[in-house]
C-alpha cells in the first residue's frame, strides 16, 4: 500500500469553523477539522491512509505527489507504481564537494 507520508499536507485555521483544518493537496475532496494543529494533521493523515487502503482494495490508481511540492526529492511515484499523474524521469543533480 502507498505511504500516506508521500503527500503534501497543510494545516490552517478556519475562522468559519473556529478550528484547524487539515488538507492534502492530492486529495482535494478530503479534510479534517480539529481543535489543535497536531490533531488536524494526525486526522488528515489517518483519512488519507484509509482512502489509500480503499483505493488499493478496489484497484483504483492513487495520485502521485503534487508537482508543485517545494522539494528537490524525486517523486516516489512512477509508471511502475500505479500513479495517475504523468511521470517523467529527470537526471539528478550532482553536487561536487
Amino acid at each position: 500500500m502507498a505511504d500516506p507520508s508521500h503527500y503534501i499536507y497543510r494545516v490552517t485555521w478556519s475562522e468559519s469553523d473556529s478550528e484547524f483544518v487539515g488538507t492534502v493537496a492530492e486529495f482535494s475532496s478530503v479534510s479534517w477539522l480539529a481543535e489543535t494543529q497536531n490533531e488536524a494533521l494526525d486526522g488528515i493523515v489517518t483519512v488519507v491512509r484509509e482512502v489509500l487502503g480503499d483505493m488499493a482494495s478496489t484497484g483504483e490508481r492513487r495520485p502521485c505527489r503534487s508537482r508543485t511540492a517545494p522539494t528537490a526529492a524525486p517523486s516516489p511515484c512512477g509508471p511502475h507504481r500505479g500513479c495517475t499523474a504523468l511521470w517523467r524521469s529527470r537526471p539528478r543533480s550532482r553536487v561536487s564537494h
